[in-house]
């Protein structure tokens, strides 16, 4: 530990002030560092807030990033974020919240709290005094309270951080409480105290979580009266304060995989792969539950074995399925294998389950083939689904598989090929678009594609398999007609689009619009008798008489044929307009201004005003009647008010929704629009409802 962060260790930071003196309180008037008075700001929790400029006095240097600032003591970094609850520390995320105050992005003050627990900046004597002087002392809440504990006969080789949380226990699973206990070297147990919520009809899990990789202790843990358990459903479920506790770390035992190529071969180039592990636990929320290697070499150029060693978690009755996945090296090995016993097998189904105790195996790599050929006759793009049989005459579909893989071909050249393993010889090929329901799915035979998979050709990969010929022209079964964006017009009129993504003409359908009121009562029918052409995109309308004059807060609408056989999936359309569901917007990094009049989710789709999604792509726009026109250098594109079809550069291209007019503006679908014009990265961050769009370079 370096001199500077031990002098650090004087700081008097109220969080751990409290939880080691067990002194509850209002909200303190003066916060000290080194016995000198700083100022802070209230955070929204009431946690004191102190600016950048203090965080010298810690020791702490900081750099600030792109919405966001990174904070270090030279050993360990933190990077807080201004639109993100998510705080990384040393790259990997760790549960806390409020970390920071922004204006427009910039970070302007840190969560005093969180320093102290990524820091350990706290001394308890001196927080203890500091506590008579600055804190009113008010009613004491319940808490949970004891001693993480090192593995018998473990001692850590320098100093490692340990999270523990309360983690709800009904669903999401939310981490009610948390603090970082900090352990050295010349520790085998540490105090911690944690606060329990006011709700706790439902109870919640004591658990810890590591961040960093440590040998010989697993990364997480549940607490129970009967010993630390990975397995959550064994967790015991505290519904009130406790005291005592004694919570061990999990101990982990180390497993040697003696790796082998195929046929005894040497390896094209070293073998880059990792292993991971996946245990028969009721799957936890902040962790994987794989436990995985460095990702290192396994196998050396020209060698033809190489091992890795990697650790497991020593848990009665958990067993586990190990696998390898190969990242680079040598593309005659395909990429994934899962130990089973005398060999290996590239389906996780098949693989042997083996306990924490198991101390070596044997991991043969399993040879890579191919299925290559072509789509033909393919409206769009498609996906190729190779569907791994193992028993002779029993057909398996994806659910009941051993093992599948997928390639894409496009409408252009409809060429794809397909990298399957070795172990699985017959195979069922599957072609399904990707714009459709996986209802969809067809199966390749020589005459054509059949809907049955009982019809379809059995094809052997014994060795690769080129030159297949897929003709893709033949019916599409199951629900061909996709309904897609809809708007409710004004003059008593509703309308949804559709597109019909078989070659097959479906004539003679009965289109049904079901109304209902806000309280789900079923106000009226509409129903459009019509013929859909093959490959046809278009629009039905429905009259909204059938409702009685009453508010229609939703609608369901599905298509039948003559034999009232579904040839659409049921649509379930809500037409109120969410202003929450969107909060703000970034385009390229660069903050938005928006507000409920310009910005809203309704009819499936985030809808912006016209002027809103010119100014934030950085497009021009004109506007005649209710067609709207965005450009940028020679790219043009026409929207439409209730037509689910855009003019992109002059040809025809489907909408994610309608365009509809608002007061004295057209509400255009952005997503749409954005992707016209090259923004085609978009993430959504839940916890600040915001949306981020970034144009492709």
């Amino acid at each position: 530990m370096k001199q500077g962060l031990a002098k650090i260790l004087t700081a008097i930071l109220l969080l751990n002030l409290f939880a080691f003196s067990g002194v509850s309180a209002q909200e303190p008037s003066v916060l000290y560092i080194n016995g000198a008075a700083v100022n802070f700001a209230e955070g929204a929790d009431g946690a004191p807030m102190i600016g950048l400029a203090e965080l010298a006095a810690l020791g702490l240097s900081y750099t600030q990033l792109e919405n966001g600032v990174s904070i270090t003591d030279g050993e360990r970094t933190a990077s807080l974020f201004a639109e993100s609850s998510v705080v990384l520390v040393d790259g990997k995320p760790a549960p806390y919240a409020n970390a920071v105050n922004a204006s427009d992005g910039q970070v302007e003050r840190v969560n005093a709290w969180l320093l102290c627990d990524l820091f350990g900046l706290a001394s308890p004597e001196q927080g203890y005094a500091a506590a008579q002087d600055t804190a009113v002392a008010s009613s004491v809440e319940e808490t949970v309270s004891g001693n993480i504990v090192l593995p018998e006969g473990y001692s850590l080789k320098g100093r490692v951080y340990i999270t523990v949380m309360l983690r709800s226990a009904a669903f999401p699973y939310a981490v009610e409480a948390s603090t970082v206990v900090q352990m050295g070297s010349w520790q085998t147990s540490a105090g911690f105290t944690l606060t329990m919520p006011n709700d706790m009809e439902k109870g919640i899990w004591l658990s810890y979580q590591i961040y960093s990789d440590v040998s010989g202790i697993y990364e997480m843990g549940y607490y129970a009266a009967a010993g630390t358990t990975i397995d959550r459903a064994k967790a015991d479920v505290l519904t009130g304060g406790a005291s005592g506790l004694e919570f061990p770390l999990v101990a982990t035992s180390p497993v040697q995989a003696e790796v082998l190529m195929p046929g005894g071969r040497s390896a094209a180039g070293n073998i880059r792969a990792t292993v991971y592990v996946v245990p028969n636990i009721t799957m936890g929320t902040g962790s994987s539950y794989t436990i995985s290697s460095d990702g290192g070499v396994v196998i050396a150029q020209g060698a033809d074995s190489g091992s890795v060693t990697f650790d497991l978690p020593l848990q009665d009755n958990v067993q586990y399925k190990l696998g390898l996945r190969f990242m680079t090296g040598d593309d005659t090995v395909y990429n994934t294998v899962y130990y089973r016993e005398g060999g290996a097998t590239s389906s996780r189904q098949s693989a042997a389950y083996v306990t924490g105790q198991i101390g070596s195996i044997t991991l043969p790599l399993l040879e890579q083939r191919r299925i290559s050929g072509v789509v033909e006759h393919a409206a769009q793009a498609c996906e190729i689904i190779a569907i791994g049989q193992d028993e002779s005459g029993v057909y398996k579909d994806i659910d009941d598989a051993v093992f599948y893989t997928k390639a894409y071909s496009s409408a252009q050249t409809g060429a794809f090929e397909l990298e399957i393993p070795a172990d699985i010889t017959d195979y069922i090929l599957g072609i399904k678009y990707i714009a459709a329901d996986m209802t969809y799915l067809q199966y390749y035979s020589e005459n054509g594609l059949v809907a049955n998979i009982q019809d379809a050709d059995v094809v052997h990969a014994g060795s690769d398999v080129s030159g297949l010929v897929i003709d893709a022209s033949s019916t599409y079964t199951g629900t061909p007609v996709r309904l897609l964006g809809y708007t409710l017009e004004s003059g008593g009129t509703f309308q949804i689009g559709y597109e019909n993504t078989s070659g097959v003409q479906q004539a003679g359908v009965t289109a049904f619009a079901a109304y209902y009121g806000s309280n789900n009562r079923l106000l009226g029918v509409s129903k459009v008798t019509t013929d859909i052409a093959a490959n046809q995109s278009g629009t039905l309308q429905f009259s909204t008489a059938p409702a009685g004059g009453q508010t229609i807060a939703r609608a369901k609408v599905f298509i039948w044929d003559e034999a009232l056989t579904p040839v659409s999936d049921v649509k379930q359309i809500d037409w109120s307009i969410d202003t929450q569901r969107y909060a703000g917007l970034y385009v390229n990094n660069a903050k938005c201004s928006v507000s409920p009049d310009n910005f809203f989710y309704t009819c499936g789709a985030l809808m912006a005003s016209k002027e809103l999604a010119a100014e934030a792509l950085g497009l021009s726009v004109s506007a005649e009647g209710g067609a709207v026109t965005f450009a940028r250098n020679a790219d043009r594109v026409t929207l439409t008010c209730g037509s689910l079809t855009a003019e992109v550069n002059g040809k025809p291209v489907m909408l994610e929704a309608m365009p509809m007019q608002a007061g004295q503006t057209v509400m255009v679908p952005l997503l749409s629009v954005a992707e016209f014009f090259g923004y085609t990265s978009n993430y959504y961050n839940q916890t600040s409802q915001c949306l981020y769009l970034a144009e492709h370079k």
